[in-house]
C-alpha cells in the first residue's frame, strides 16, 4: 500500500510515468533492467526495498539525482522515497536502513544538552557551531556531525550537491577528484565514469511540481555577505513556510539588523533579509574616557562597532584638550564605517602644586603630593628594592633622571632593568611605606634611553641625562602629575644669573654619608653664574668637568645635595596671569666632594630637549602599537 501511494503520487507528477523499457535490453513495457540482466517493474526502482539480485536497483548513484520526495514521503539517505510513517517504525524500509537512524528514532541520550543556541551538540558532548553540521567535513571530534543520522533529513540548495549521507557540498566539487563527503560519495564510479557499464538508459524522471503556496524564493545574497539554507528549499530557489536561512557577513562588516535567522512565513521572508554594513574600527585612548552605546546597550569602544553606535569622550582627570576646536562631545558610527567627527586628543596638565609649603634654605619636609612629578628610583640587589635616585615624571610612560644612575662605571654598561624599580605618588622612601598606599603607584623598567655618547666618568659624565620606559602607564591625578618641558629652550638661558632660584625634591640624605631622608625632602637653590662654575672646578682640581651641557648652584650658604639625590630635577616657576607651572631645567649630576665644595653641577636639560622630544615619540609610537587603535 505504501509503495503504490507513493507511486501514484510520483506518477501524477511524471516521475516514474516517463521511466520505459528497453527492447534491445530484453525488458519491454515500464519495467528497468537491472545491472545483471534481470528485469524488474519500474515501480520498484528507488523505492526502498531491493528487488535487484545486484541490489542496482537501489544504488546512490541510481537514485540521488532523480527522486524528489512528496511531502508525505520519507527520503532515503541514498534518495529512494518511503512512506513517512515508515521512519521509526522499527522495520527498515530504506535500503541503506536510513528510516531507522533518525534522531527522533532514539528515544534517551547519556549526554546532557549543555550546549548554546545555534550550537550543535555531538554524541559526545562537545559544542559546534550549528552551521557545520553537514557540510561535509566532520568537525565533531567523533564525527556525529556528518552522519546519517544528522543530516537525512537536510535539503541541500540548487548550487549544493547532497552526499549519500545527507551532508551537503559545492556542486562544482563532485567528481573533482578529490573527496569533499565524509563518504566520498561525490567521486562514486558510478556518478563520475565517463564510460557507463551498462547500456540501459538511466530512468528520466521529472522533479515533481509541487505548490508552494506560502512559500519563498531565495533571495539575493548581500554585498559582503552571504547565507546559508538551515532547512529545505529546493531545485529553483523555492522555499516553503518555515524553512530558514542563517545569514552572516564578510569580516570588518556587520548584519544590518542583530537576527541572523530568517524564516519563510506566509510568501515573506521574516523578518525581511538584511544587508552587510562596514563596521567602524574599535578605539582606546590613553588621554581621553571613553563610553560607547548601541541604542540601549553598552558596548567596549575597543572592538569594532556597528553604525548607529553612539561614542562619547572627554579628557581624563588632569587632562585638557590639545585643540579645544575639534573638542566633542559624542559622534556616531555611519553607515559607510567612518565616524562622524574624528577622535580628538587630549595633553595632561603639568607642574601644577596643589598643597603648597614655603621652602626655606637648607631644605624641609614638604607636604604629601606637594610635588607630584617627583619619581623614586630603587635597585633591588637584596629581599627589598632600596632607595637609589630620583627622577621627574615627564610622559604617562617616562621617567627622567641621571644616566649615572642606571649606569656602571666599572662595567660601562647599563645596569640590569630587572632590579629596578620606579615609584610615583611616593612620599616616604621606604619601600611599601603603608602612609603610601593611597597615592603610591609602581612601575618596572622595560628599557633604559641614554644618549650614545655618554660613557659615565671617562668621559666626565657629560651627557649625564636618561630616561625610563616604564612597564605601563602611569595613572595622573592631583597627587601624580608630570613636570613641564620648555621646549622653547628661552627661560633659563635668559634668567640664568645670580639671583635665579630652583627648586629641588629628593630623598636623599640629610648629610653626607648619612642614611637617606625617611621623608621626601624640598629645597631651594641659587644659580651660580657659568663662568664662575668653571673657573671654581678648575681651581678644585676638576677642569673640564663642568661640561657644555652643565650649569651650577652655589652651596656656599649651607645648602647641600648629597648622592642620593642623584637625577631629581630642579623646578623653576612660570606663571601665567594667576595660573603657575613648574619646568624642569636641571637633572643633580655632581654633587660636592671633599676637594669640590662649594658647588653642585646639574645637567642642563635645555641642551637635551630634541633628544627627550625625539625619545618620547619613540615611546609613544611603541605605546600605542602595543594598544592598537589607540588615539
Amino acid at each position: 500500500m505504501n509503495i503504490l501511494f507513493i507511486f501514484i503520487s510520483l506518477c501524477i507528477s511524471n516521475i516514474y510515468c516517463d521511466l520505459k523499457g528497453n527492447s534491445r535490453s530484453g525488458c519491454t513495457g515500464h519495467t528497468y533492467r537491472c545491472t545483471n540482466g534481470n528485469c524488474i517493474p519500474s515501480t520498484s526502482v528507488c523505492d526502498g526495498a531491493v528487488d535487484c539480485r545486484d541490489r542496482s536497483d537501489e544504488t546512490y548513484a541510481l537514485c540521488h539525482n532523480y527522486y524528489v520526495c512528496p511531502r508525505y514521503a520519507f527520503r532515503c539517505g541514498y534518495g529512494a522515497c518511503v512512506d513517512y510513517k515508515a521512519t521509526c517504525n522499527g522495520s527498515q524500509d530504506c535500503a541503506d536502513g536510513s528510516d531507522e537512524s533518525l534522531p527522533k528514532c532514539f528515544n534517551s541520550s547519556s549526554i546532557v544538552k549543555v550546549c548554546k543556541s545555534l550550537e550543535f551538540q555531538c554524541d559526545s558532548g562537545q559544542c559546534i557551531d550549528e552551521l557545520s553540521m553537514c557540510d561535509g567535513r566532520s568537525d565533531c571530534i567523533d564525527g556525529s556531525d556528518e552522519s546519517i543520522t544528522q543530516c537525512i533529513t537536510f535539503r541541500c540548495p540548487k548550487y549544493g550537491f547532497q552526499c549519500a549521507y545527507g551532508g551537503c557540498i559545492d556542486e562544482k566539487k563532485k567528481c573533482d577528484h578529490k573527496e569533499d563527503c565524509k563518504d566520498g560519495s561525490d567521486e562514486d564510479p558510478e556518478i563520475c565514469s565517463i564510460q557507463e557499464a551498462s547500456t540501459t538508459p538511466k530512468p528520466i524522471i521529472k522533479p515533481p511540481k509541487w505548490n508552494f503556496g506560502g512559500g519563498c524564493t531565495l533571495p539575493e545574497k548581500p554585498n559582503n555577505g552571504d547565507y546559508k539554507v538551515i532547512s529545505g528549499c529546493i531545485e529553483g530557489g523555492k522555499c516553503n513556510q518555515n524553512d530558514a536561512l542563517n545569514f552572516s557577513c564578510d569580516p570588518g562588516y556587520v548584519l544590518s539588523m542583530e537576527q541572523k535567522l530568517l524564516v519563510c512565513k506566509h510568501g515573506n521572508w521574516d523578518p525581511q533579509p538584511p544587508t552587510c554594513l562596514k563596521l567602524c574600527r574599535g578605539l582606546h585612548s590613553h588621554s581621553l574616557n571613553l563610553e560607547c552605546r548601541y541604542g540601549d546597550k553598552e558596548v567596549s569602544c575597543k572592538e569594532a562597532m556597528r553604525p548607529g553606535t553612539v561614542l562619547k569622550a572627554e579628557c581624563k582627570n588632569t587632562y585638557h584638550a590639545s585643540d579645544s576646536n575639534a573638542e566633542f562631545k559624542k559622534t556616531e558610527c555611519l553607515s559607510d564605517g567612518n565616524w562622524h567627527k574624528k577622535l580628538y586628543t587630549c595633553l595632561p596638565d603639568c607642574g601644577k602644586r596643589f598643597a603648597v609649603t614655603p621652602l626655606i634654605e637648607g631644605g624641609i619636609v614638604v607636604k604629601p603630593s606637594e610635588f607630584p612629578w617627583h619619581a623614586g628610583f630603587y635597585l633591588k640587589d637584596g629581599e627589598i628594592p632600596e632607595y637609589k635616585c630620583g627622577g621627574t615624571i615627564i610622559h604617562p610612560k617616562a621617567v627622567l633622571t641621571a644616566a649615572h644612575c642606571v649606569f656602571d662605571d666599572n662595567t660601562n654598561r647599563l645596569r640590569n632593568t630587572n632590579k629596578m624599580y620606579v615609584t610615583v605618588g611616593k612620599h616616604w622612601s621606604k619601600w611599601n611605606h603603608k602612609n603610601d598606599s593611597l597615592t603610591e603607584q609602581i612601575f618596572r623598567v622595560s628599557e633604559i634611553i641614554k644618549p650614545i655618547r655618554y660613557k659615565g666618568k671617562s668621559t666626565l659624565y657629560e651627557h649625564d641625562i636618561a630616561i625610563l620606559n616604564l612597564d605601563k602607564s602611569i595613572e595622573f591625578s592631583s597627587a601624580v602629575m608630570p613636570i613641564c618641558l620648555d621646549k622653547g629652550k628661552k627661560f633659563l638661558r635668559m634668567d640664568q644669573r645670580s639671583n635665579a632660584v630652583g627648586t629641588v625634591v629628593a630623598s636623599g640624605p640629610t648629610r653626607y654619608g648619612g642614611p637617606v631622608s625617611e621623608e621626601l625632602r624640598g629645597a631651594k637653590f641659587p644659580l651660580m653664574e657659568y663662568r664662575r662654575c668653571v673657573e671654581i672646578s678648575s681651581n678644585a682640581g676638576k677642569p673640564g668637568i663642568i661640561s657644555f651641557d652643565k650649569f651650577c648652584t652655589d652651596i656656599t650658604k649651607g645648602l647641600s645635595l648629597q648622592p642620593g639625590d642623584s637625577g631629581s630635577g630642579m623646578t623653576f616657576p612660570r606663571f601665567f596671569g594667576v595660573e603657575e607651572e613648574h619646568y624642569i631645567y636641571g637633572i643633580v649630576s655632581l654633587w660636592p666632594s671633599d676637594r669640590f665644595t662649594e658647588i653642585t653641577a646639574f645637567t642642563n636639560v635645555t641642551e637635551h630637549i630634541q633628544w627627550i622630544e625625539d625619545s618620547i615619540n619613540a615611546i609613544e609610537k611603541k605605546w600605542n602599537k602595543e594598544t592598537s587603535n589607540t588615539v
